[in-house]
């Protein structure tokens, strides 16, 4: 027993002075000796928390929680592993249940706010930080939650407020300086973003994971700008545990290293996807370069793009996405491993590297033939594809997608002949606005214009052009070669550039700043389309 207690002695003294290896250590130690107590099993989970290896964590506090589930500590715990983890349903429940026995408690709450944050349901989170203010109202952490759940709601000087407030209160509070930078640039004060990211940096409290999370957020500050060297440094950063959900860039594991571009080797290399499809044909476009260059590469897609790609790029093994449920490979036929995402990083370092020619992606002749007898009719008209938002909205979407009542101006010029290319639900949205305007907008319920994407190839090449927010829509279009009118917010993805598009030559951007709506500029669309057609 003296021994334990020396260990635990130790365990708990490193445990304090951030030594949270060495406490992992012995703590795994005491464990041995004694695999079932709750305070050593605590104790564990907490240092393996504090030392950010999140997942690991989780079957500590698990146990601890089946011997009694009534420990405070352990609960509150047990709510912020599951958090860190993305199980946001289970952290609510496990938390809901710890306020019940608790129903003061600070900490609880404050993981409480976070998880309502990241299930997106801000009116809830607002009403926790104002609850935990209510208990204590120096706690900072109650003032970057108030700040969050305001900032969702689009109350974006009260956020400001708010995070201004948790900093005031810890000057060493991560979390909040990194919001407060985070609204900053949403509010189009970018320099002053910037700023707040690289103070973070500086903190000497900062953990090594906090700073890739803090590097990550600032390539696309830097790429806004068009720092590509730094920029694309930074992007790589975007796989770390501490990213909220829809942030990190992917959960996908490697036992295989990392592919550093070189252009020597003659092992096989995965290039494997990452977030949506739009992003993935957009980073696509670094494969022309090195198509031809002999490497053994193996291209992992979005499985609608197989044979597109397999099209383009016959010299690559092409496959769809193969992941087990564990987020490894489901094939071990390689011995290094990019994502796709990556790839700018090596191919395209500075502005003159997208010079570089592009493999447009080709239709397959029966569906153009199809295609073109749907339209042939049309043919007297300028023919526009249009797709005015995504599946997915919320307050802060919203700014950059339109309704369909913000596109008059274009639907009442005679000469148009307008093509649906949303996959979504639209049809009485369609509807109204064909009663409204008295045209019609075509569209052919045996077109799956969400999976069937040889189909939507075929249909954007037979346009004379294709406006839409910024969607896979308007970057499968761009793919194609179709001239592409696209509405957005100034953003990372111009890479510094104003009025030109670095990745397709074929697509025109009518950009608003930052936070303003990108409907501003429909009214700008029809005499460019009329100079051009």
């Amino acid at each position: 027993m003296a021994k334990h207690s020396k260990l635990l002695q130790k365990a708990n003294n490193a445990l304090a002075s951030d030594r949270f290896e060495h406490a992992i250590n012995l703590l795994n130690k005491l464990l041995i000796e004694d695999p079932s107590n709750t305070e050593y099993l605590l104790l564990l989970g907490e240092g393996l928390m504090r030392n950010e290896q999140f997942s690991e964590s989780l079957p500590f506090f698990a146990k601890v929680v089946e011997k009694d589930n009534k420990n405070i500590r352990a609960l509150n715990n047990f709510g912020a592993a599951l958090l860190r983890n993305k199980h946001l349903e289970e952290a609510k429940e496990i938390l809901l249940y710890a306020i019940e026995l608790a129903p003061n408690n600070i900490d609880i709450y404050t993981n409480l706010g976070s998880v309502y944050q990241g299930l997106l349901q801000p009116e809830k989170s607002l009403e926790v930080a104002f609850k935990v203010i209510s208990l204590n109202p120096t706690w900072f952490m109650a003032y970057n939650n108030l700040g969050c759940a305001l900032g969702d709601l689009m109350r974006l000087d009260d956020a400001r407020e708010a995070y201004k407030t948790a900093v005031a209160l810890n000057p060493n509070y991560l979390p909040a300086i990194i919001n407060l930078a985070q609204l900053e640039i949403k509010s189009g004060n970018h320099i002053k973003g910037v700023e707040l990211y690289e103070s973070a940096l500086k903190l000497t409290n900062i953990t090594s994971g906090e700073k890739e999370l803090v590097k990550y957020y600032l390539s696309h500050s830097y790429l806004y700008f068009g720092d590509l060297n730094k920029g694309w440094d930074y992007y790589d950063f975007g796989f770390s545990d501490m990213l909220p959900t829809g942030a990190y860039r992917s959960k996908r594991k490697f036992t295989q290293p990392k592919w550093n571009g070189d252009q020597n080797t003659k092992e096989i290399i995965l290039i494997w996807r990452e977030q949506g499809l739009g992003d993935e044909i957009l980073f696509s476009t670094c494969l022309n370069g090195i198509h031809d260059s002999g490497l053994n590469i193996i291209l992992e897609c979005d499985p609608r793009l197989v044979n597109i790609f397999k099209r383009i790029y016959p010299n690559f093994i092409i496959r769809g996405e193969s992941i087990q449920d564990s987020f490894y490979p489901l094939f071990d036929d390689f011995q290094f491993q990019l994502p796709i995402g990556s790839l700018p990083r090596y191919f395209r370092k500075n502005i003159c590297d997208f010079e570089h020619n592009i493999n447009f992606f080709l239709p397959l002749p029966d569906k153009s033939e199809l295609i073109k007898e749907r339209l042939n009719s049309f043919k007297d008209k300028v023919l526009i594809g249009i797709c005015w938002r995504s599946g997915m909205l919320s307050l802060e979407r919203n700014l950059n997608y339109t309704s369909l009542r913000d596109w008059g101006e274009l639907f009442k010029n005679p000469n148009y002949q307008f093509v649906n290319l949303f996959h979504g639900d639209c049809e009485n949205e369609l509807a109204e606005a064909e009663n409204t305007y008295g045209i019609k907008i075509l569209r052919w319920n045996d077109f799956d214009l969400k999976n069937d994407l040889e189909t939507v190839l075929a249909l954007v090449s037979e346009l004379d052009c294709v406006v839409s927010v910024g969607t896979a829509v308007s970057v499968i279009a761009a793919a194609a070669g179709t001239n592409t009118l696209v509405l957005l917010q100034r953003s990372w993805v111009l890479l510094g550039e104003n009025d030109r598009y670095p990745w397709f030559p074929s697509v025109r951007p009518f950009v608003v700043e930052t936070n303003e709506h990108v409907a501003l500029n429909i009214n700008k669309l029809n005499s460019f389309i009329t100079k051009k057609h």
